[in-house]
């Protein structure tokens, strides 16, 4: 059979379609009628096999049910006489996904291709098995007789010197097994995605208020409920702090003082000045004092509202420092409590670092790259210029803008349009890097910037709304 190749259809001779029509393999297969090319000689004539990727462009499309190969090819007759892709929306996600990549090859590729689904076409089998020698190619077969005088006579035998997978079932100590398992494209970014959510929701429950104030109270020498009330005062930090260095018990003196200087703080969130809340002509209302443990007291002072009908209470929570009686905090709290439960300030100093370093170490495990996978996602179904063909893809891209993003952090950036620019420039790294992400310059800066704004603020979003939740469980 003369070797021709698709290049140089100009000097292979032509079949008329006489002749083509009767040529037997045309009865045995069902596509005949579809053939893209002119030269029909191309059908026969033996040519340059195709490269891996169109092989496995032809090896999907014969895994297709016959009905579905039926709906394709009408659209593939128009592709490669116009080039141009008709709506595909009406196709599996897989199939959509393979007339992309069909549609990504160039102009060379695009006629190597015409050639050999009209190959297929005429006839699928003997194309198929030219196909598969491709993407599994015959191994190397080695042959070992038998020694006769000492020499080792080795007979290579194979019309195609290829590497391929060993799978012997014999081993010896110079052999490596090589595993052949194969594992589903979504097995990392579901793992990575499970990890995540693993991550912050033991970092909620890890966090639980009711238990950390418990902890902190279980020595407690005095009523439970002021206990907490003392840890919601002050902090978890400080009080176990506190407990830790101020554990001298309080002699009558400090008992005193502490009492003294709690009902002057009263005075103080009644409506008093500085200067009138010293005054002992001014009588409280009501105070409790009540050590909570070893040099640690709460007092409870109620008091008239000077500034409007009604009544302040105000808790107090003093250490012995040895010398005196110190306030490590107070605050007003509600009046019918503990009925009503204190809540505290919003967040509090010792709250903020708290609820920081842990938000960091949940962006560290994960969290900062699902929220950008999600903000990739979104930008690639609503078309804002970026393309990616699996949720892998979508990992492994927000994974890298993750590290460019802490790189470009470590400079100081002015401007929201800075990062913008900054932004978008990562993400054609990104392209460069990882297979199948596409940023598509073509449509224009102006969608491509947005789908950049658009990753941007579904991460920024989402990072508000995790540092939000942390900070009220610390709190």
């Amino acid at each position: 059979m003369q070797e021709t190749t698709e290049d140089n259809e100009q000097t292979t001779p032509s079949v008329t379609n006489a002749e083509f029509e009767a040529i037997p393999e045309v009865v045995r297969s069902p596509y005949a009628n579809y053939c893209f090319i002119s030269n029909k000689g191309l059908l026969t004539f033996q040519i340059l096999p195709p490269d891996e990727t169109l092989a496995q462009l032809i090896q999907f499309f014969d895994a297709l049910p016959e009905s579905l190969k039926a709906d394709i090819l009408p659209l593939l007759e128009q592709f490669f006489a116009t080039s141009a892709l008709l709506p595909i929306e009406q196709f599996e996600l897989e199939v959509q996904q393979w007339f992309e990549q069909l549609s990504q090859l160039n102009k060379a590729q695009i006629r190597k291709a015409s050639i050999w689904f009209s190959r297929y076409c005429f006839n699928p089998e003997k194309t198929m098995t030219e196909v598969m020698a491709i993407i599994e190619p015959e191994p190397l077969i080695i042959n070992h007789p038998q020694e006769t005088s000492g020499e080792e006579i080795t007979k290579v035998s194979s019309t195609r010197v290829t590497q391929q997978r060993p799978t012997q079932t014999n081993t010896s100590k110079n052999q490596k097994i090589v595993s052949t398992a194969k594992f589903h494209p979504l097995t990392l970014p579901i793992a990575w995605l499970i990890f995540t959510l693993i991550v912050i929701a033991f970092a909620i429950g890890s966090f639980d208020s009711a238990k950390i104030t418990a902890a902190a109270c279980k020595n407690t020498t005095g009523k439970l409920e002021y206990c907490k009330l003392a840890v919601k005062l002050v902090g978890e930090v400080t009080f176990q702090q506190a407990s830790q260095h101020y554990n001298r018990p309080m002699p009558i003196n400090i008992r005193e003082e502490s009492l003294h200087n709690c009902e002057v703080r009263a005075n103080i969130y009644a409506g008093k000045s500085l200067r009138d809340s010293v005054n002992k002509n001014i009588i409280v209302l009501s105070s409790y004092q009540e050590e909570i443990l070893p040099g640690i007291s709460i007092v409870d002072v109620k008091q008239t509202n000077f500034k409007q009908p009604g009544v302040v209470r105000t808790g107090c929570v003093l250490v012995n420092t040895g010398k005196h009686a110190a306030i490590l905090g107070s605050d007003i709290i509600p009046t019918n409590w503990p009925n009503q439960p204190f809540e505290g300030k919003p967040i509090s100093q010792e709250s903020f670092r708290k609820t920081l370093g842990i938000f960091n170490i949940l962006l560290a495990l994960g969290a900062g790259t699902l929220f950008n996978a999600i903000g990739i996602y979104l930008a690639s179904v609503w078309g804002l210029g970026i393309r990616v063909n699996s949720l892998e893809t979508i990992y492994k891209a927000a994974f890298f803008l993750g590290i460019l993003e802490t790189m470009i952090g470590l400079f100081p950036i002015f401007g929201l349009f800075a990062k913008i620019a900054l932004e978008t420039l990562a993400l054609g790294l990104i392209g460069l890097v990882v297979k199948d992400f596409h940023v598509q310059w073509s449509e224009g800066s102006k969608i491509v910037a947005a789908g950049t704004i658009t990753i941007i603020a579904v991460s920024y979003a989402l990072k508000i709304m995790l540092f939000s939740m942390m900070a009220a469980l610390v709190h």
